[in-house]
Parts: C-alpha cells; sequence; structure tokens
C-alpha cells in the first residue's frame, strides 16, 4: 500500500515517517506531492535496498543467461 502526503505535510511529519512505517504493516511507500502530483517517494531503507538489488540482477546479463 502506498499512501500520498502532501510536500508541507511531509516537511512537518519528517521525523515522523519512521514511525508511520513501523505502525502499518502493509505500508510499503510515501508518495509526496506537490499541487497534486507525484514528486518523491519515500520508502523504508530495507524496501529501497531489495530494488536496487533487484535492479541490479536484472541488468547483469551474466545472471540472466
Amino acid at each position: 500500500m502506498t499512501t500520498d502526503l502532501p510536500i508541507m505535510e511531509a516537511r512537518k511529519q519528517l521525523t515522523k515517517l519512521p514511525e508511520m512505517f513501523e505502525q502499518t504493516d502493509d505500508l510499503n511507500a510515501i508518495t509526496v506531492t506537490r499541487r497534486g502530483r507525484p514528486v518523491l517517494a519515500i520508502m523504508p531503507a530495507e524496501h529501497y535496498q531489495a530494488l536496487m538489488e533487484t535492479l541490479e540482477i536484472i541488468n547483469d546479463e551474466s545472471l540472466l543467461a
């Protein structure tokens, strides 16, 4: 699950965002919006690392052969 958060609210809540992820089991990312348009995604570091590892594997042709 993702949730949207206006940029001004994200700024106010920045130090509380880690707790939001801890308290909500199915929260994968927060989409930060400016004037209703997505401008930034915030996710737990573990999800980011897993995503980067997956992209590295996908882009490594020797692993896909």
